[in-house]
């Protein structure tokens, strides 16, 4: 009896700490691998956004201000340019063919198609990008000329306003994804992306691009591949939980060819609350039931397409050496066990006496047999006890070298803490890279931040006007920026701007418009004039296709005569004394930086005693709140409406009206402001 137990604690010990340490490990190493695969996959989508956000500011300028851009000629497609990324133009029909109004606007937008081509041939991933006006007019930039003719060369008609990207993108009111889209030319599955664009809430056109969905599968199976389990899978679902990509061949989470499956339809109130914390931004890992079987879960969040990515791994494959083990253990007592029984028998035929001598024997072979056993085990599993995800080493001694399963055991764990180390140490590596990320930006924000004048006031012996500025980057280095200071004695140059993208680009590109800014306004230009030079600057060798809004302005302190010139900013507000602010008139040129050789406009008008003039960027009216919903703009001058007219007293008031509003929810955008106050001589 004391020899079975001895066995079966043994088992324990075995069992307990194997599927302890196996297990912790599976986890930790899915939880790495699903994170760094939500990392690179919110890469790829933000870029596009980013892609999309440069190509609808330019579409906005175009509508606003369309004598400012040249005719071009409407390039239909014709099949010698099947295979060259080539902008063409697609009717929906005879009555968008006809549309007067609407091609001429297209002829404007012509201008776009090297921009729309450096986004398709540089990033290696869009393999086609268009502007869909709301008529269905599509201009096309990919290199499917040939599928868009029948077999008699005619244009095939296409209204890409019935396509579920389309339709998605108004619904959303902002960048949209499609996880599985069907390509309307080539007939295959692809990643599709809208984003609309509006004009006083008018919608102007639908930017759309599409990448081949084989991209995103080898990622999914990338994340598949943490180990040589044979069952082991990963999936993609979108915010309404919706299944729609899966490395698993068959079963319940398997998928078909362009299919996607709900996850409520399978009744598993454990997957349903997986998939709804996933969606809801969070990570982590857990366990659920699939098929019958337990699997190992990890997930996380992949903020910009607001989607998830859940991986899962099979328990019992993490514990198939322990249970190996096991099995070879109890094999070992059994057989023992029987041989020792055999013997007994045939001591008890021969004599009693031999059987007091055997079974003295027995008792002395059963105790050195269970000291050589357990001995062994009880110093591994003493070491195994001892580690911990700070020290998770465990070596190969001599105690362990036994020639039989416990050797086995002993080099499985040598092996897995071998591995652990690894995904440790790729953590860790991954850990400090980030961190040193992080420092870097962190210094190059506060770089940024000392370019830009932030000791208030900042001309204390100028007593015609008061202004105050403040500047809160939704990231350690972001794209606003603003400017005050004096172009002499009796001007005060004002510049407010907004560089694309962020990050330490933005702070290069910011770095390079302000110097311009700077040392062209001290030749007493004007701001258009300003703005004109430096446009033609800012275009020179500007691969990435950078821009960036700006508005400029000087102010004659002794007249309070204001010039300003705005290159695809947001409208000022001003207050006249007693009144309610409005939004500025000016013109508005394109952004610095897209198109050489642009015209900007001088707008003037005259400040006096106490008025008030406001600018800042759309970190302010496109803030959000928890219901996805933006302050815009009739709330911003309801709050201005409201504030004290002290330059300083009324930006905190407006700061303070973007928290209330936004109500914790988390900003996406830098937030600028700057106020000045005309006080007069």
């Amino acid at each position: 009896m004391s020899f079975t137990r001895l066995f079966n604690l043994q088992n324990k010990v075995i069992d307990d700490t194997s599927d302890e340490i196996l297990t912790g490990m599976t986890r930790d190493a899915l939880y790495t691998k699903t994170i760094l695969g939500a990392l690179y996959l919110e890469s790829i989508y933000s870029s596009i956004k980013d892609d999309f956000y440069d190509i609808s500011e330019m579409v906005k300028d175009i509508y606003i201000k369309p004598d400012r851009y040249a005719d071009n000629e409407l390039m239909m497609p014709i099949k010698e340019n099947a295979g060259k990324n080539v902008l063409q133009i697609v009717y929906a029909d005879e009555e968008a063919r006809n549309d007067a109004r609407t091609n001429a606007f297209v002829r404007k937008l012509v201008n776009l198609s090297i921009v729309m081509k450096r986004k398709v041939e540089s990033r290696h991933l869009l393999q086609d990008c268009y502007i869909v006006l709301p008529n269905g007019t599509s201009m096309e930039m990919d290199r499917f000329s040939d599928l868009k003719l029948d077999e008699n060369g005619n244009i095939l008609p296409y209204d890409p306003r019935v396509r579920s990207w389309y339709k998605g993108a108004l619904e959303k009111k902002d960048f949209y994804c499609e996880m599985a889209g069907r390509n309307y030319y080539l007939g295959v599955s692809e990643m599709a992306f809208g984003m609309p664009v509006y004009v006083d809430n008018e919608l102007v056109a639908v930017i759309h691009g599409s990448a081949d969905f084989d991209n995103f599968r080898r990622v999914l199976n990338i994340i598949t591949n943490i180990s040589s389990g044979d069952d082991s899978f990963a999936i993609f679902v979108d915010d309404d939980g919706m299944i729609t990509l899966s490395s698993k061949k068959e079963g319940e989470l398997a998928l078909e060819e362009g299919l996607a499956k709900n996850i409520n339809d399978f009744g598993k109130p454990e997957l349903e609350t997986l998939v709804h914390d996933v969606i809801k931004t969070k990570t982590g890992t857990g366990s659920v039931r699939i098929d019958g079987k337990k699997y190992i879960t990890a997930y996380h969040h992949i903020d910009t397409p607001g989607w998830g990515v859940i991986t899962f791994f099979a328990e019992d494959e993490a514990n198939e050496p322990d249970e190996k083990l096991l099995s070879k253990v109890n094999e070992n007592f059994h057989n023992t066990s029987k041989v020792i029984q055999t013997y007994l028998t045939v001591a008890l035929i021969v004599a009693i006496f031999l059987i007091f001598i055997s079974m003295y024997i027995t008792f002395i072979t059963s105790k050195l047999l269970s000291a050589k056993l357990s001995e062994p085990i009880r110093i591994m599993a003493d070491h195994v006890s001892k580690m911990s995800r700070e020290k998770f080493k465990f070596e190969m001694e001599d105690d362990y070298k036994t020639g039989d399963e416990i050797e086995i055991l002993a080099e499985t764990f040598c092996t897995l803490s071998k591995k652990m180390d690894g995904y440790i140490e790729d953590i860790v590596e991954f850990t400090k890279e980030r961190e040193r990320e992080r420092a870097e930006l962190e210094v190059a924000g506060r770089i940024q931040i000392s370019m830009l004048p932030g000791k208030f006031p900042l001309f204390p012996d100028k007593k015609e006007f008061d202004l105050y500025a403040l500047i809160e980057p939704a990231k350690q280095v972001g794209g606003d920026f603003y400017d005050a200071y004096l172009v002499d004695d009796d001007h005060l140059c004002m510049v407010m701007g907004d560089v694309s993208g962020k990050g330490i680009p933005a702070a290069l590109f910011m770095t390079k418009t302000i110097t311009e800014i700077r040392n062209y306004s001290k030749k007493g230009r004007k701001p258009s004039e300003i703005l004109n030079y430096v446009n033609n600057v800012l275009c020179e060798n500007n691969n990435e296709m950078m821009f960036v809004t700006v508005w400029l302005a000087i102010l004659t302190i002794s007249t309070g005569e204001i010039v300003e010139s705005n290159a695809g900013h947001e409208k000022p507000a001003f207050k006249r004394s007693g009144e309610s602010y409005q939004l500025s008139n000016e013109e508005h040129g394109i952004v610095l930086g897209a198109i050489k050789n642009q015209e900007y406009m001088d707008d003037s008008f005259i400040m006096n005693a106490k008025d008030v003039l406001f600018v800042y960027t759309d970190g302010l009216n496109e803030a959000k709140n928890t219901n996805d919903e933006m302050l815009g703009q009739d709330r911003m001058l309801k709050a201005l409406n409201l504030a004290d007219d002290d330059p300083q007293e009324l930006i905190v008031s407006m700061k303070k009206s973007v928290n209330d509003f936004a109500n914790g929810a988390q900003q996406f955008d830098d937030l600028t402001m700057l106020a000045i106050r005309y006080n007069g001589i």
